[in-house]
């Protein structure tokens, strides 16, 4: 997922988690095993992520950026292989 961004005005009404679950279907629909997404570190996001069954599973800090925040949910657990990268 790219960017999610909801007007102040429509929040906690349930339509960020309805654009999100019609987001992991359609990535279902087409095969993948699991999904990431990063937000920034942003504690109101971090926390709607992690209600949805997303995993924290790293951080990304580039310079001059915020910190972001990289989030994992995994479909097929017995087919998946991941590799994790830490980059110094």
């Amino acid at each position: 997922m790219n960017m999610l961004y909801i007007n102040e005005n429509y929040r906690n009404k349930g339509i960020g988690k309805e654009l999100v679950r019609f987001w992991e279907n359609e990535m279902k629909g087409k095969d993948y095993e699991l999904v990431m997404i990063s937000t920034l570190s942003n504690e109101q996001a971090q926390h709607f992520y992690r209600r949805l069954g997303y995993k924290e599973v790293g951080s990304l800090l580039l310079e001059d950026e915020p910190l972001e925040i990289i989030f994992l949910k995994i479909y097929n657990y017995k087919s998946s292989i991941y590799l994790i990268i830490k980059i110094n």
